[in-house]
């Protein structure tokens, strides 16, 4: 099982499209067309998939699998999590990361107090969110700003989180 830096997560097989063996993927990248940019795809065992991206639609690729013909062989890659190796991933431009860097940071308020540990990141359209996992409490969601991008020490493997206390304050009053 992939479990190590040399592979990143570009995708998960969401369901099947149609009868003839088309899948639909939730994509990690910035388009559709990234599933298949970067090189050779993996499954979670370490062997290649050979996908073909058919068509871009609401935010999931419609693609198709070498040798999948129908309905019922594709409903077995259900869930199936999509890799490349890193190494093909283009050069990032200094105070940018991929977000496979962030999670598992821990995550710091400014006076570099741990708040807890960075465990998703999630993205309903407008913003990142940071899912901060926190010990003997519930996860705490915070949207992601710039200027947190720039404090983050992935050889230390933190990130000060600047405005926590803004976040921290409003989860108080809602579950107040």
């Amino acid at each position: 099982m992939i479990q190590n830096s040399s592979f990143i997560c570009v995708g998960v097989i969401s369901s099947p499209h149609g009868i003839n063996g088309l899948c639909k993927v939730k994509y990690y990248t910035e388009i559709a067309k990234g599933l298949v940019s970067y090189g050779d795809i993996f499954n979670s065992k370490g062997e290649v998939i050979k996908l073909k991206l058919i068509k871009n639609l609401n935010k999931l690729a419609v693609c198709k699998i070498d040798n999948i013909n129908n309905k019922n062989e594709i409903e077995k890659f259900k869930g199936l999590k999509l890799y490349i190796l890193r190494e093909n991933l283009p050069k990032l431009d200094k105070n940018e990361v991929y977000h496979a860097d962030l999670v598992g940071l821990t995550a710091l308020n400014s006076k570099r107090k741990k708040i807890g540990i960075i465990e998703k990141i999630l993205n309903y359209g407008a913003n990142d969110i940071f899912e901060i996992s926190r010990d003997n409490k519930e996860s705490l969601l915070i949207p992601s700003e710039k200027k947190d991008l720039k404090n983050i020490d992935l050889n230390n493997k933190t990130i000060i989180i600047s405005d926590y206390e803004k976040w921290l304050e409003l989860e108080e009053k809602v579950n107040a």
